[in-house]
């Protein structure tokens, strides 16, 4: 590789539109590493509030930003063995954590108290090519895109929110409060999981009848339905699950229809989730 520096989108200071454009210094890896050529990158909800200034904590800047994306290696340091030069891989968000807390022991290492994520806490993946441990790379089959692949982080999300976190069955009838973009996601994983009826509630940019259709909405509502919604509060009715925004935690609350979280934002019925899931929007 010939080129030394690249563009990025950088976040350079903890203030309202702090973003620019600059140009960079290409990362150097190191032995269990490989540098990966971005081909896509998605952008999640947050980023536009890290521009903005609109989150409620402070990060060390300057950094790139981005964490959902999708490449071909270019570079594999010489302890990496099970990737080569050449392959279509995507990554995992964290790049570092600790390895020794209770939770990296037990595999939940995304929850660990040091770790840092792409795109928050170092460089993320709005540039040329991006620094990945080979531990958390994931192969991208032939079948699939790199432009679809880019978006398998959301794609966990719903799959962990739906699917891991809950117990939609065949048959369920379910109900997404929040048709963004992570909301149409476990819309399509309720309708894998054979959910015999989704409901959709809410309006957003991009959120029309179609599209929410076509991720296995069977009813949309903007406004006041058929389960006596107005305020955004479902009253008791005949939905298995329910998942929505709980208070901007960015966690999906699941339970019946009518019940009231608890203090961490889950229902009494169902798990909640614990994840790192974005607030539909």
């Amino acid at each position: 590789m010939k080129t030394k520096t690249m563009k990025a989108v950088v976040k350079y200071e903890n203030k309202p539109n702090a973003t620019e454009l600059r140009e960079v210094p290409v990362p150097e890896i190191g032995e269990s590493d490989v540098l990966v050529e971005v081909a896509y990158v998605g952008v999640c909800g947050t980023d536009p509030h890290m521009h903005n200034g609109s989150v409620v904590f402070n990060f060390n800047c300057p950094f790139i930003l981005g964490h959902e994306f999708a490449g071909r290696i270019v570079e594999a340091g010489k302890r990496v063995s099970k990737f080569k030069v050449g392959e279509r891989v995507t990554s995992e968000t964290h790049a570092d954590y600790c390895g020794r807390c209770a939770l990296c022991r037990t595999n939940n290492y995304h929850l660990c108290r040091e770790r840092k994520g792409f795109g928050f806490h170092c460089d993320g993946a709005f540039t040329k090519y991006v620094k990945v441990p080979e531990r958390i790379l994931h192969r991208v089959p032939e079948s699939v895109s790199l432009k679809a692949a880019s978006i398998t982080e959301p794609f966990c999300v719903a799959y962990k929110s739906v699917v891991s976190n809950s117990a939609v069955k065949p048959g369920d009838k379910v109900v997404v409060i929040g048709p963004g973009p992570i909301g149409l996601l476990c819309m399509k994983m309720a309708q894998l999981q054979g959910a015999s009826e989704i409901v959709a509630v809410g309006a957003g940019p991009g959120c029309d009848s179609e599209t929410v259709h076509e991720c296995g909405a069977s009813e949309r509502s903007d406004h006041q339905n058929r389960l006596g919604t107005q305020t955004g509060e479902l009253q008791p009715g005949p939905a298995d699950c329910e998942i929505r925004d709980v208070q901007g935690t960015f966690q999906p609350y699941m339970g019946r229809v009518g019940e009231s979280p608890d203090a961490d934002g889950h229902g009494t019925n169902r798990p909640g989730t614990r994840d790192h899931a974005r607030a539909p929007h």
